[in-house]
């Protein structure tokens, strides 16, 4: 699976993940979705087309978001929830804790 980057755009926040880039305003209700191979000018919003890559990409890019803000933060951080700690192992965020490994 190829790296993906991610960045926060004024109230909102954008991902690229292969050839698929979100760009997400949540508070504005806004979600454009865009395959760059196919439309490199970004002039065919896909995210009604394709819900579930729109989502799937957003609740990565909110994981994402959440991973920064706590390397930013350190110990300062609230320490994540068991549910949170699995989310990001399966996205591959975070290695299992020793011991946990299958």
């Amino acid at each position: 699976m190829p790296i993906a980057r991610f960045g926060e755009i004024g109230p909102g926040f954008g991902i690229l993940r292969g050839t698929w880039k979100l760009i997400a305003a949540p508070q504005e209700g806004r979600r454009e979705l865009y395959d760059l191979a196919r439309d490199p000018h970004e002039r065919r919003n896909l995210a009604a087309a394709d819900p579930e890559r729109a989502t799937r990409l957003a609740e990565e890019a909110l994981a994402l978001r959440e991973v920064e803000r706590r390397k930013r933060l350190g110990d300062a951080a609230t320490p994540l929830s068991a549910e949170e700690r699995r989310a990001l192992e399966a996205l591959g965020y975070l290695d299992a804790p020793p011991g946990d490994a299958p």
